[in-house]
């Protein structure tokens, strides 16, 4: 792993999750990609993370069961959640729960306009590093500051 700030996306169909990664390879972030929410636990537990984009239907976990056992052991962590079949009440849900943010797909215009209004990474002076293992289990780091 670089010294890019990393962003865990999940997505069981493989051109979404190929079309996103993309994106945000393009607009200077380190992409890991996961098949779906087993896959993505996995690599929280080696690979930290600034950011997850999650799928909402998924066949293993939800992108809201996804975002819930994230918040336990991560609660620092921001989580996305996307989904094609998205509505108000669906958003809403998903934010009452924890979610930072909800998008509708297709996402990649917007992904590269949330990204952009978020500053990108080169520079973004509220990124911080990547945290450490063992950073990543005290709830007051701060991975990807919202203000």
């Amino acid at each position: 792993m670089g010294s890019l700030p990393s962003i865990l996306v999940v997505d069981d169909e493989p051109n979404s999750l190929f079309g996103i990664c993309q994106v945000l390879t393009d607009e200077g972030f380190e992409a890991i990609s996961a098949r779906n929410g087993r896959e993505a636990l996995e690599r929280l537990k080696t690979d930290p993370v600034n950011l997850i984009i999650t799928d909402e239907k998924m066949p293993d976990l939800t992108g809201t069961e996804l975002l819930l056992e994230v918040k336990k052991i991560h609660p620092h962590i921001p989580v996305i959640l996307i989904s094609a079949y998205g509505s108000v009440l669906m958003a809403v849900e998903a934010l009452r729960k924890g979610a930072f943010y909800f998008f509708e797909k297709p996402i990649f215009d917007k992904l590269e306009r949330f990204l952009s209004s978020s500053g990108k990474p080169s520079r973004h002076r509220r990124w911080k590093k990547k945290s450490t293992l063992s950073e990543r289990r005290s709830p007051k780091n701060t991975l990807f500051p919202i203000s």
